[in-house]
């Protein structure tokens, strides 16, 4: 029988040849993804940090919280003496003719009758010089830059109350002194009382006089806080 020798002998080459060629194909594709990758690379965009940024909201006005309180209060005014001051809606308020006028001598008082210890002030704009303060409490008052401001406080002289005084808690200050022509340390004073029984009304007072305004500094002088 006839046996062809180039038969037998292809089988390994051509295993040969598909190993030679499986082994190019793997390297170029190798090759090729290596390329590409690179390319990637390349292309891909850097990550970009932007500062972060703060809004900052507008500011608006400060508003004291002595103003928001007050702010449904009725405003005295008197031109001829250069002062100004809010007070609660419920105090009823009377002058003097002498205050109307403009003129020292004068008494203007603040009451609250409808509520319990029946809070008061009395400012005399007095024209004989101050005497003794017949008072629980004394606030010792400055005026700065046109508003009246309270420096220290102190006791008074409460043992020289007498008559209906004796059941009222009594707070004195002074708005401003000014010279008349006899010498006296003239001047506008105030008092505010509360019965003792009643609640305290300090605080009020203390918002009062943080309303209080000059409009004519340059005819009060400097209190003396005595």
């Amino acid at each position: 029988m006839f046996v062809n020798n180039k038969a037998k002998t292809s089988w390994p080459v051509l295993i040969a040849i598909f190993v030679i060629v499986l082994a190019v194909g793997g390297s170029i594709y190798y090759w090729q993804s290596q390329q590409n990758m690179e390319r990637s690379a390349e292309i891909t965009p850097t990550s970009i940090v932007t500062p972060a940024t703060t809004i900052t909201p507008k500011s608006t006005p400060a508003t004291t919280e002595t103003e928001n309180q007050t702010a449904d209060w009725k405003t005295y005014t008197n031109e001829s003496f250069g002062l100004s001051f809010k007070y609660p809606a419920t105090y009823s308020i009377k002058e003097t003719e002498e205050i109307k006028a403009g003129k020292i001598g004068g008494t203007l008082v603040l009451k609250d009758s409808s509520r319990e210890g029946s809070p008061e002030m009395t400012m005399l704009f007095n024209p004989d010089g101050f005497g003794p303060a017949i008072s629980d409490i004394y606030y010792c008052t400055k005026i700065q830059n046109g508003k009246l401001k309270i420096i220290s406080t102190r006791k008074a002289n409460p043992e020289m109350k007498e008559g209906p005084d004796i059941n009222k808690k009594i707070i004195m200050f002074e708005v401003g002194r000014y010279q008349s022509i006899n010498g006296f340390d003239n001047g506008v004073i105030a008092f505010f009382s509360y019965e003792n029984n009643g609640p305290d009304y300090s605080t009020e007072l203390k918002k009062i006089i943080d309303t209080i305004e000059i409009t004519k500094e340059d005819i009060y002088g400097e209190n003396k806080c005595e």
